[in-house]
């Protein structure tokens, strides 16, 4: 299965979100207690990872207009446009109507759509500019309220994810993660890892 992790890291790591998003990718990708295929008594959370993946846009869907993005969501699974089959639904048609029915929702929104992304995103190492962002406080208060109305509390989460749940990790593990040690000094990006 597919699991979202979220990883902080100083600002000063880099430069670009670029940048942020190949120095968290070779971070995990080095940390053999994160990926990898384990041994006789011990094994890693993750058999393989990408920045962005499914959860691609993530970030950039947390600073919507939560209602709108709900009113979306809705629709499109109304509209069954996250389903495919080899007969009656190609996949490059359902993901132009669901970035359509998106401008409907968001007819202002500049930049890459952050729903059903080109299918090779999926996979690619990198993922997208939105998918490593420095933290400001309109970014840390959405996350924050997800993680709570997931009966979650941002600033008690773990260093790494129970498995089979979203979670949040700082490589640096400095302070613990709370608003005064994160924004505007850490960059966020987005995991889809699998297990």
């Amino acid at each position: 299965m597919h699991y979202r992790l979220y990883v902080l890291t100083n600002k000063e790591n880099a430069k670009t979100s670029q940048e942020a998003r190949d120095y968290v990718y070779n971070q995990l990708d080095n940390d053999k207690s994160f990926c990898g295929e384990g041994g006789r008594f011990s094994c890693p959370i993750a058999d393989w990872f990408v920045i962005g993946g499914r959860w691609s846009g993530a970030l950039t869907q947390l600073l919507l207009d939560q209602d709108k993005l709900k009113e979306f969501w809705e629709e499109f699974e109304k509209q069954k446009l996250g389903w495919t089959n080899l007969t009656d639904k190609k996949e490059e048609d359902q993901q132009r109507k669901s970035q359509e029915l998106f401008m409907q929702y968001f007819p202002k929104f500049k930049g890459e759509i952050p729903v059903w992304r080109d299918s090779s995103h999926k996979y690619i190492h990198e993922g997208s500019e939105d998918d490593a962002q420095i933290v400001t406080k309109k970014l840390w208060e959405a996350l924050e309220k997800e993680y709570k109305e997931n009966k979650k509390d941002v600033e008690s989460i773990p260093n790494y994810p129970i498995l089979q749940d979203d979670g949040i990790c700082d490589l640096e593990e400095e302070d613990g993660i709370n608003k005064i040690n994160v924004v505007g000094k850490k960059w966020l990006v987005v995991v889809d890892y699998h297990n």
